[in-house]
């Protein structure tokens, strides 16, 4: 299986993560549409100096793979390291998945 390391000071050094337009275009520099198709497995590092990663930016950037592989694959194939997002990668997940949320596929 491939492996593929993204680190989100590549794509802007901010210690806030917010948005979901900035979470679509975070998405597409990393091309992610194209890392879905392949298997790989993707560590995505997030510096221990960002404050923040929240809820519409995660969707934005990861919403359309948790989507398209499931819940579990997207769990086995995305690993985050750094900062610890937990709580905005387990809540990012339900939201993604649950169509009747606000904060759910556009």
């Amino acid at each position: 299986m491939r492996s593929t390391e993204i680190s989100l000071v590549r794509w802007r050094t901010q210690k806030v993560f917010v948005g979901r337009e900035a979470g679509y275009a975070c998405r597409e520099f990393f091309r992610l549409d194209e890392l879905d198709k392949v298997e790989a497995e993707i560590t995505v590092t997030i510096a221990e100096e960002v404050y923040s990663v929240n809820s519409s930016f995660f969707l934005g950037m990861f919403g359309d793979s948790i989507r398209g592989l499931g819940k579990d694959r997207f769990r086995s194939r995305y690993h985050f390291v750094g900062k610890d997002i937990s709580r905005t990668l387990s809540s990012g997940i339900r939201h993604a998945l649950d169509r009747h949320r606000p904060l759910s596929a556009v």
